[in-house]
């Protein structure tokens, strides 16, 4: 192997692998990156055998190859190596010399090269969206999925078309969240299941690229789900399983409803969590006939709060306790000024919604008093 490209071009694909790699594994060749110059590209993979990522980067390539090399070892080289300037890479037998205007490293291989896990190229249904809609709604949801591995089903989010948008929706039993985007064209997809652990490494593997209005395309089938971008492809495995008939908790009516500034709500749960207690938990108390709304926390140890949230209220007096993290982190994928929430009685759902967007809900369990 022997080519030459830009250094920061090499430097951002070193990054993107190496957060793939898996330290101190048990499997030593899932510690390394693989490198492979072929036409007029190089390219980088790297795995940790549920997600894998291949990075493609422009190289003026005068001789084809493979290598194995440790991607702890790789990424401190390239952390110190300035941006500028090109890179030049030569590789014989097992090591590799890597030069620049004033430096040069020899590595040793890290591995066979055979061993190296390929990743899986789905044939299957697919669809294209820009790259800002799908981050748009898998970070609106996937804070509610559950993180224990018990239910695979509802350690995911849940990803279906239902006609021409796609939606994303994921629960650990207490909360619900869901989001609607729309896309044009897109094929009848039933269900997607994509593993809390994997969407937390595509969101950061993709977090840091400079234009998310590029078009990403979307390939899957029953195990396993491709996304390619120009110079990124990622593959995922997916859970096999049911996901839960969850529109059938979600309330069509509501006997109260009450309307504030999202920042009112947000400055009462701040203040109410420094005095929660042990198990998290704040009160929300709505009086339909003073026209109040009064969010009330209590800790023995530490003190008390009442915070008065100018509303408005329409429907009966209601008064539910909740866990103040669930109640918060709803917040975080709601875009509008005012939010709206709606209640039944003291042990269903609250539903909360942005005042004017329906694209976005989120449920929420009361707690026991």
């Amino acid at each position: 192997m022997k080519l030459e490209c830009q250094t920061k071009n090499l430097k951002e694909a070193v990054q993107k692998t190496n957060k793939l790699v898996v330290k101190n594994s048990s499997l030593p060749i899932l510690n390394t990156i693989f490198i492979k110059a072929l036409g007029k590209s190089l390219v980088l993979r790297s795995t940790n055998l549920h997600i894998g990522i291949e990075v493609e980067i422009p190289a003026n390539i005068e001789k084809e190859g493979e290598f194995i090399v440790s991607g702890e070892i790789f990424s401190k080289i390239f952390t110190t190596i300035p941006e500028k300037g090109t890179v030049s890479i030569d590789v014989v037998e097992n090591m590799m010399t890597i030069r620049t205007e004033k430096n040069v490293v020899s590595v040793n291989s890290s591995g066979d090269i055979s061993d190296f896990p390929s990743l899986p190229v789905v044939e299957g249904s697919s669809f294209s969206l820009p790259l800002s809609v799908f981050l748009d709604g898998i970070k609106s949801v996937y804070y509610c999925a559950s993180i224990s591995d018990i239910k695979p089903e509802i350690s995911s989010v849940f990803v279906y078309s239902d006609s021409n948008e796609l939606v994303f929706v994921s629960t650990d039993s207490f909360r619900l969240a869901e989001k609607k985007v729309t896309v044009d064209g897109l094929p009848d997809i039933s269900g997607i299941l994509l593993p809390y652990k994997n969407i937390i490494e595509i969101i950061r593997l993709l977090s840091d690229i400079s234009d998310t209005e590029d078009m990403a395309l979307f390939t899957f089938n029953e195990n396993q789900i491709n996304i390619s971008l120009p110079g990124l492809f990622i593959t995922s495995r997916i859970v096999d399983g049911m996901y839960p008939k969850y529109q059938a908790i979600i309330p069509k009516e509501f006997k109260t409803e009450v309307v504030s500034l999202k920042n009112d709500m947000l400055d009462a749960l701040k203040l109410s969590t420094i005095f929660s207690d042990k198990f998290n938990q704040i009160s929300l108390s709505v009086d339909s006939q003073l026209s109040s709304c009064l969010m009330k926390a209590k800790n023995s140890q530490k003190g008390e709060n009442v915070s008065n949230i100018d509303t408005t209220i329409n429907g009966e007096s209601i008064e539910m306790n909740f866990n103040y993290k669930y109640f918060q982190e709803g917040f975080q994928s709601i875009s509008t000024d005012s939010v709206v929430l709606q209640f039944n009685e003291e042990n269903k759902p609250v539903v909360i919604q942005g005042v004017g967007d329906k694209s976005f809900l989120y449920l929420i369990m009361p707690m026991n008093r």
